[in-house]
């Protein structure tokens, strides 16, 4: 989002209030806090998504992920490769479909690794998704998985 649009969005929706209620008591509060977060885009605050990431609550995880893959290249890759190791598959599969949307800033590697490593349908799923995100690179990495399965 270019930063006049999230000017013109924070006039509407400030970010002040979305940002505490990212700690707020209710879980599912700060779910919609961080997805109102992510309609920023790349004028989003980064450090409440990133807060989010260490929660026990795997939705915030999932939640924050998506949030954090609308940010642009202000976040760095590896924060989403990280998340592919996380212990929960919604998780998982938030980071793989927000790699495939990266396009070529995404580790190739990594999708093909979780692929294998995961052994979980959802997570195939997402992978292939990730791969038609990718165009090109897609024949080869879902050819290589399914080789590998």
């Amino acid at each position: 989002m270019k930063r006049q649009q999230a000017l013109e969005l924070e006039s509407i929706l400030p970010l002040a209030p979305i940002v505490a209620a990212t700690d707020d008591e209710d879980g599912w509060i700060c779910v919609v806090a961080l997805r109102i977060l992510g309609l920023f885009g790349e004028q989003a605050p980064l450090e409440p998504l990133l807060d989010a990431l260490r929660e026990d609550d795997h939705d915030l995880r999932r939640e924050a992920i998506r949030a954090l893959g609308l940010a642009g290249t202000r976040v760095p890759v590896e924060i989403f490769v990280s998340a592919l190791q996380d212990e929960h598959w919604e998780v998982c599969e938030a980071a793989t479909e927000t790699l495939g949307a990266l396009g070529q800033r995404a580790p190739i590697a990594a999708l093909k690794s979780v692929a294998e490593e995961k052994h979980s349908i959802n997570i195939f799923e997402a992978v292939l998704r990730a791969c038609g995100m990718l165009g090109q690179y897609a024949l080869i990495l879902s050819s290589q998985i399914l080789t590998s399965l």
